[in-house]
């Protein structure tokens, strides 16, 4: 990502002056020696000649790589991740994640049913109507980790084992929510393999640009709720209804209490 934003600083400043690596140092709030270190491997790639100057290969990759940035910036801001947060997320999937896995996710959101789209209306109309006080509609449910790797692993969030797969969507005091229904962790030691069982302790959300804390959770609570409004919804053109919500989850396990992650909840029907 320093690299990115080190080049596309560097193709603005073309023909490059003296004293130019400065002025990208500033800009992009990198040391000198790290944009000196980013530029000598820029070199070293074949992205740029000695003279600071683009290849045609360079004017290629900068090319790729800017809009895909750009694409990630409008992923995120739809599943409303927070400013300060994002250049963190995009670093992440840029460095970590298969670019096929990357495209993949970035293409089917782009490809989803816009919310000022007559179809997504009257989906999510339909949605609500069949939400009531009694009767509920049942989803899937899954907690994806914010950095999935490359090689596919640790696709899922600890908080993943918090909740059953299966959860619903019902009309609580007048909103409509998600209702999530907690279950037993189970995990192994690392220091002496033994089994270990534990619970969610927290879960933080952000709703209308303000941080939200559920509350009442203790070791005896069986659900969770969360506003169904808190969710960025996504329609495909299918049909297929998804939500997605950042969330910030706290686990115990044993005698540890598990430090906080950040996940992806998302839920489908």
């Amino acid at each position: 990502m320093m690299q990115i934003r080190c080049l596309q600083e560097l193709k603005r400043l073309q023909p490059v002056g003296r004293g130019f690596q400065v002025v990208i140092a500033e800009k992009c709030h990198i040391s000198a020696p790290g944009i000196n270190k980013s530029l000598k491997k820029a070199i070293e790639q074949g992205l740029i000649t000695k003279y600071y100057t683009f290849t045609e290969y360079g004017e290629q990759w900068l090319g790729v790589y800017g809009r895909l940035v750009e694409r990630l910036e409008r992923y995120l801001e739809e599943i409303q991740i927070p400013e300060s947060e994002k250049e963190k997320h995009i670093r992440m999937m840029v460095e970590d994640m298969d670019p096929f896995l990357l495209e993949s996710i970035l293409s089917a959101n782009e490809r989803q049913v816009k919310p000022g789209d007559r179809k997504y209306k009257s989906l999510m109309e339909e949605v609500d109507c069949n939400i009531g006080e009694n009767r509920g509609i049942r989803v899937r449910i899954a907690v994806y980790r914010m950095d999935r790797r490359k090689n596919g692993k640790d696709a899922f969030s600890m908080g993943n084992r918090a909740f059953e797969p299966e959860a619903q969507l019902l009309k609580r005091d007048g909103r409509d929510c998600l209702i999530l229904r907690i279950r037993e962790m189970e995990a192994r030691s690392r220091i002496d393999g033994r089994e270990m069982t534990g619970r969610i302790s927290s879960l933080k959300y952000e709703q209308d640009e303000e941080l939200k804390r559920v509350k009442d959770l203790t070791e005896e609570s069986e659900e969770i709720e969360i506003p169904l409004e808190a969710f960025k919804m996504h329609v495909s053109p299918g049909g297929e209804i998804k939500g997605v919500l950042p969330v910030t989850v706290t686990c115990s396990v044993g005698n540890r209490h598990m430090p906080e992650s950040t996940a992806l909840l998302m839920f489908w029907m």
